[in-house]
């Protein structure tokens, strides 16, 4: 990457981080660290690692501290998933209002598997444990995560992602959260999700937002 591409896309992301009043709520260290992640995850050769992060958002220092910002990092989380899900949604509304189209709110969960399960992994995986993989119909070793995904026609948004923890709530109680989360609006707006989904709890959920 020249420089000046670099130089180019460093304005981009502090334009926008601008526009969403990231500064007001984050330090200069912390938006560094989310400008590097964000470009590593945007690049064609990302495959989900943290050296793939390092290695295509050119951060100078160690790789380490990448992971230790995750780990002990201070940032307010809970407004970075406000402004995400804000700029979702009105993206796709912007959208669905121009062409006068439907928005899609896709439910879904999946399981990371680990190459390596928790008996012969060298150091514990935080958070993972068996979970039962819908894909090969038997339990593997991961992580469970449930997603709520926003699309209007070929594009696709992520609105909310949670790890699903056995000891916590359960998938149902995370997708109501989900759906609920979900502002109203004037679109026509459905709901498509997995067959096992649907008890009435998360039927609810969905008529308060949406035509089924």
């Amino acid at each position: 990457m020249s420089l000046t591409s670099t130089l180019s896309h460093e304005n981009h992301w502090n334009n926008r981080l601008n526009e969403w009043k990231l500064p007001l709520y984050f330090s200069k260290p912390v938006l560094q660290h989310i400008k590097y992640f964000v470009d590593g995850m945007l690049s064609n050769g990302f495959t989900g690692t943290l050296t793939d992060i390092h290695r295509e958002s050119l951060q100078e220092r160690d790789r380490r501290t990448l992971s230790h910002f995750l780990a002990h990092g201070n940032w307010n989380t809970s407004y970075l998933k406000r402004i995400t899900q804000r700029v979702a949604f009105q993206q796709i509304k912007a959208c669905a209002q121009r062409d006068r189209s439907p928005i899609f709110v896709i439910l879904d969960d999946t399981v990371y598997e680990k190459t390596k399960p928790s008996s012969q992994a060298t150091h514990m995986i935080e958070g993972a444990s068996f979970q039962h993989s819908h894909l090969k119909g038997q339990h593997v070793y991961g992580h469970a995560l449930v997603q709520t995904l926003l699309r209007f026609e070929d594009q696709v948004f992520p609105f909310a992602t949670e790890r699903y923890d056995p000891k916590g709530k359960s998938k149902i109680d995370l997708a109501c959260e989900m759906i609920q989360a979900v502002p109203m609006s004037m679109c026509s707006t459905y709901v498509l999700m997995d067959a096992w989904y649907p008890p009435a709890s998360v039927l609810k959920r969905v008529r308060s937002v949406a035509f089924m």
